[in-house]
């Protein structure tokens, strides 16, 4: 799941990490004009693809499972013209009638009426067990028809969203659900991220680029090249909680913790992501896959290190932060 949170305020071009070199590394393809701009709420941000004018934009990003059910949502708002909503290869592309405003998915037609300059949530689901594909929208079932002959086997679902020459398209809120086990393994319906950064120092074993305070070091947005934690001592873990107000209002599906970071050799290091403080139970999610150059890395936990379902007290009261690994 991605909020584009951690995105604010990081240079669109210059000599240093750029919009497009961090997201290129981070698991996206950006070509054209894509910048940040207002979220679904004035304090989140989203992706803006084209200018309005003569410049157009696109993101791409492919999610790869071998299971049966697969769920792609996501937040969108055209600004001035009907256009496809995002192309997914060998499965189909969600249209927008120009006349009509209905949705079109694989041959289906909605029967919603979608509005121009407004927010919608699409959730477009595989069913491969039952041989379906449904579009919903804002939590309504629009479109469900037979899934393609071309989605039979379809493992890696390359989704791209794109901008028509004089308009601005708006992605928020992306996330990405399979049917393999855990807390959710179908559609979950309509969901906000919120960034939280941290504000207070739990377990401090890694080394601070400056003074002795961790979480000041690593909640600046966007990110200093002079304020940052080390490390390259397998275990040295540095944990964070956060004063971030978590809203009771809903639902906490999952969390994420979404972590800039480089390796500063060629060596096989490897970034542990955890919920839980050192010495408690933790659930660990780990990256592989360093780079010398930065890039983010990603990690979604759909219950709390206890196995219980998140809620905005154990949120907030749980540690979060990165270990060296192996």
């Amino acid at each position: 799941m991605d909020g584009f949170d951690q995105f604010l305020d990081i240079p669109i071009t210059g000599t240093g990490y750029t919009l497009a070199g961090l997201m290129n590394v981070s698991g996206y393809t950006l070509t054209g004009e894509v910048k940040l701009d207002e979220g679904r709420v004035a304090t989140t941000r989203a992706l803006l693809l084209g200018d309005g004018g003569s410049k157009a934009g696109s993101v791409k990003r492919t999610f790869t499972t071998q299971d049966q059910m697969a769920v792609i949502g996501f937040a969108y708002r055209a600004e001035a013209s009907r256009d496809n909503v995002v192309a997914i290869t060998s499965l189909g592309t969600l249209g927008w009638n120009k006349d009509t405003a209905k949705m079109t998915f694989a041959g289906g037609q909605g029967s919603a009426t979608i509005l121009l300059d407004l927010w919608y949530y699409y959730e477009i689901v595989v069913d491969k067990a039952n041989q379906l594909v449904q579009v919903w929208i804002n939590n309504t079932k629009d479109i469900e028809v037979a899934l393609p002959s071309t989605a039979q086997f379809l493992t890696n679902f390359e989704c791209l969203w794109s901008s028509a020459a004089n308009d601005k398209k708006y992605l928020d809120d992306l996330y990405f659900l399979d049917g393999s086990a855990g807390q959710y393994t179908e559609r979950v319906g309509p969901m906000a991220i919120q960034a939280r950064l941290p504000t207070e120092d739990i377990d401090k074993e890694w080394s601070p680029s400056t003074g002795s305070v961790h979480w000041d070091l690593v909640n600046n947005q966007p990110p200093k090249d002079t304020e940052f934690v080390q490390s390259n001592v397998s275990g040295a873990m540095d944990t964070f909680r956060s004063n971030q107000t978590v809203p009771t209002d809903g639902q906490v599906i999952a969390v994420g913790i979404t972590v800039m970071n480089r390796k500063s050799d060629i060596d096989a290091r490897q970034l542990g992501m955890v919920v839980g403080g050192k010495g408690q139970t933790q659930k660990e999610v780990i990256d592989t896959d360093l780079l010398t150059t930065p890039k983010y890395s990603y990690a979604v936990f759909e219950t709390a290190p206890d196995g219980s379902t998140w809620t905005a007290t154990s949120v907030t009261n749980t540690p979060f932060g990165v270990a060296v690994r192996p």
